[in-house]
């Protein structure tokens, strides 16, 4: 094995490489909920069908994202300085 490969797997040294895992896996192309929900004619008087679609808050839902991240990766940072200092 390489110093590379060794320092990616050991404390504290794995730590950039743990956020970037991180960060990958949680790098995947969002898409809006989507709700349809069917009613029986045996429940409801006439039957009937409710469709919930999230895609008008997706601008919302961007900022909200990255402002989640930002702060996992800031709080991540402090917590690590605090355990090194110890």
């Amino acid at each position: 094995t390489s110093v590379g490969n060794l320092l990616s797997t050991k404390f504290p040294f794995c730590l950039p490489w743990d956020l970037k895992r991180i960060i990958d896996t949680l790098n995947v192309p969002p898409t809006p909920p989507h709700f349809e929900i069917n009613f029986d004619k045996e429940y409801f008087v006439g039957g009937g069908k409710i469709d919930i679609d999230f895609a008008q808050f997706e601008t919302l839902a961007k900022i909200v994202r990255w402002a989640i991240m930002i702060m996992f990766s800031i709080g991540l940072i402090n917590v690590t300085r605090n355990l090194i200092r110890s």
